[in-house]
């Protein structure tokens, strides 16, 4: 398998960070609306 060039790796790794992020935000929610359904 070829090494990804410069370029390639800061899109991949901008594209995986972006996805990180989102789940986090998305995890955040869910919490958030679980615990609005608990009462709390």
């Amino acid at each position: 398998m070829r090494q990804p060039s410069p370029a390639e790796y800061e899109l991949a790794r901008s594209i995986a960070w972006e996805l990180v992020m989102g789940y986090a935000e998305w995890l955040s929610t869910q919490a958030k609306l679980h615990d609005a359904a608990a009462g709390n």
